[in-house]
Order: structure tokens, then C-alpha cells, then sequence
């Protein structure tokens, strides 16, 4: 079966056009029901993202995911919105905490952006690249918007451990791998990158429990970095450097310069037994739906950064034995997606990626009903 491919954007414009979520994202947030199992925070100002995550975390909640709130009408001079789903725990006494920063960090020069992460990794708080949620401004041309990301730092509950972190601006294949080298002989490792205004930015960290640990030098075709525009030339590159035994380690696109997506690879695997990737292709819901599980069945499973690469990736690891089911949900309203996500969780699903609140993927282990 040929691999196919998907803007996700475009499918977002089809299902959120006339969505009454996506025009109540720029509404100030509601006061909190903390007795739901899902919970919906979506604001436009990260302080009071910060007042709502102290609130709920405090109530028993964890965070699952988070996204731009954004919809498909954008009002000149506003920043784009921020959406933050959180599940109750089952144990109320084991409560997370979170900080919220922003990268890029106002009033510091780029060689200081990693003390805005280290003063919180100091506390026990880590970055979580599955929670960097891009944040846009734009005014009347698209060349004079900014792109900014906002970053949720979770502390688990009883985290001993601390956090360092390094932070390089990377504008070719050359430097990045330079500068993963260099932080790798350092006892650092990868952990995101993230796209800023005009550049890419490479998050690095270090594990207080791993400081201890031999660092080994870095081979020099372990990273491979892919820097396109074009979807179909990033689809046939990372097929192919997962046949040289690579695998995508991790992704970013950069909305604000062409659309342009960055892939981080590393190589992992042996040619006799390498990863391999599949794209899915639709605009429709339900074609989707079919297409993702048709994928899922033979184990394919959705990449953890597919979200912030802005492509329904998905991955197959060598002889990957389980198989996957899916389920698309996009409501139009939070109270919907509280509810469809409580249903999901009853069915035995997990949240696996959302690009705004309104295109939420589900994912259970198990293959399809009726395939």
C-alpha cells in the first residue's frame, strides 16, 4: 500500500470553520469544575494558564496534552490561544505541579535562554516537549507576525531528581549536529526543538541521576537532520533515511517561514530491521478515522511529535507485534470533548495527539473491531 500524507491544517480548516469552540477560544477562561474527570483550560495569557494548572493539579489533575487554541480566524494584533486538557487522578494525593515559561524569554540574549528552564529544573520541574504549545501574534502581514512557544514544566510527584538544560540556535544541518555533539559529551541529551521567530531552537537536557554516567564520543552519522518545505520531498527523505536505519528522534514546523518542518533522526536501527513511516492522507473525518486504523492494524503506531511536525506521521518499529486502533474526535464545544474524552477513556482510550482542541487523536492498543 502506497504511503500517503496529510496537512493537518487542512484538515482542521475543514472541521473547525464554523466550530463555536474555535470563536470561544479568545473568551476569558471559566471558572473551573474540578469534578469532572477531563478538564479543558483555554486562555489567552499564560499567567492565567499558570493560575488554572496550580488550581487543578492542586484538585488531583495531570496534564495529557496541550495546543494552540487558535482557530481559523485570526484577529489582527492577538496572540493566538492556549488549550491544556488535564485527566483527575485516581489518586488524589499524588498531584503534579507545573511552572509555565516563555521561549523565547523576554529581556535575556539567546546564550541565557537556558536559565528560564534551569531555575525550575532545579526545583524538580522538567520539560516536557509533548507540552510546547507554539504561541502566535500576528499583525496586518504575515511577515511582521511572531512565533513564540509557551512550555509547561511538570514536577511528578515524589521527582528527587534535577534538571539542567541547554539551549542552542540552530540555522543548519552542520551546526545541529555540532551542537548535539558537543551537549551529548556533556552528559546532555535531546529533548525537543522548538521553532522561534527567524530560527530553530534545540533544547537539551541533563539529568542530575545521569551526570555520573560515561559519556561515549559521538559517531558522526548518528544524527541526520532534514530541513524542507515541500511534503512530499520530507515524505520521501525520512522514508529513506529510515531504511539507513534511522528514526525520527524528533520534529518541528515553522508556521511563520513557509511551512517549513525540521526532522531530527538518529540512527538506531539495523539495516536488516529499521523503522518505518507512514503518512496518512484526507481530509474528511472519517476517511482519517479508516486510514490511521487501516495503519494501526499492521503497526503502525502515531508518532509522539507528529502534532508538532503538522503531519499525521506514524511509526512502526522493527517487528512491532501490536497492533492499534484509533478514534478522531472533534467536538465543538469544551464540554463536548470533556465528555467525549470520558466516554473514550471508558472504551480504553488514550489521548495520542491534538492539534487544537478541536482534532483530538485517540489511541487504544489492540487492533481495529472487525479487521
Amino acid at each position: 500500500m502506497s504511503c500517503a500524507l496529510i496537512r493537518v491544517s487542512a484538515l482542521v480548516f475543514c472541521l473547525l470553520s464554523v466550530s463555536p469552540l474555535a470563536r470561544a477560544f479568545a473568551a476569558e477562561q471559566a471558572p473551573l469544575d474540578l469534578s469532572k474527570p477531563f478538564l479543558l483550560i483555554q486562555t489567552t495569557d499564560s499567567d492565567q494558564l499558570a493560575a488554572g494548572l496550580e488550581q487543578a493539579s492542586a484538585a488531583g489533575y495531570h496534564v495529557v496534552c496541550a495546543s494552540s487554541a487558535a482557530g481559523k480566524e485570526r484577529v489582527l494584533w492577538h496572540s493566538g490561544g492556549l488549550a491544556v486538557v488535564l485527566e483527575k487522578s485516581s489518586d488524589p494525593g499524588a498531584a503534579h505541579a507545573y511552572r509555565v515559561v516563555r521561549m523565547p524569554p523576554g529581556g535575556l540574549p539567546p546564550k541565557r535562554f537556558h536559565e528560564v528552564l534551569d531555575g525550575p529544573g532545579a526545583e524538580g520541574f522538567r520539560f516536557v516537549p509533548a507540552l510546547a504549545i507554539p504561541k502566535e501574534s500576528f499583525g496586518r502581514l504575515p511577515r511582521i507576525g511572531m512565533q513564540s512557544q509557551v512550555l509547561l514544566l511538570e514536577r511528578a510527584p515524589s521527582e528527587t531528581r534535577r534538571f539542567t538544560y541547554r539551549v542552542g540556535l540552530e540555522l543548519g544541518a552542520k551546526a545541529m549536529c555540532k551542537h548535539i555533539a558537543e551537549g551529548e559529551e556533556a552528559g546532555f541529551k535531546v529533548a525537543a526543538m522548538l521553532a522561534l521567530p527567524g530560527y530553530l531552537t534545540l533544547i537539551m537536557e541533563r539529568d542530575s541521576a545521569d551526570v555520573s554516567a560515561p559519556v561515549s564520543p559521538v559517531p558522526q552519522d548518528r544524527y541526520l537532520y532534514l530541513d524542507t518545505v515541500s511534503d512530499g520531498t520530507l515524505r520521501d527523505r525520512v522514508r529513506k533515511a529510515a531504511a539507513e536505519g534511522y528514526r525520527v528522534k524528533d520534529a518541528s514546523r515553522h508556521s511563520l517561514r513557509g511551512g517549513a518542518r525540521s526532522v531530527l533522526l538518529e540512527k538506531v536501527a539495523s539495516l536488516e530491521a529499521p523503522y518505518s513511516y507512514e503518512f496518512v492522507d484526507g481530509q474528511e473525518a472519517a476517511a482519517v478515522d479508516s486510514a490511521m486504523n487501516e495503519a494501526g492494524s499492521r503497526g503502525y503506531r502515531l508518532h509522539p511529535r507528529a502534532m508538532a511536525l503538522g503531519l499525521l506521521m506514524l511509526e512502526k518499529a522493527p517487528g512491532a507485534p501490536t497492533a492499534y486502533s484509533y478514534r478522531l474526535l472533534t467536538p465543538d464545544s469544551a464540554a463536548e470533548l470533556e465528555s467525549g474524552l470520558a466516554k473514550a477513556a471508558g472504551d480504553g482510550y488514550s489521548i495520542a495527539g491534538m492539534e487544537n482542541p478541536g482534532t483530538v487523536v485517540l489511541e487504544k492498543p489492540g487492533a481495529p473491531a472487525g479487521r
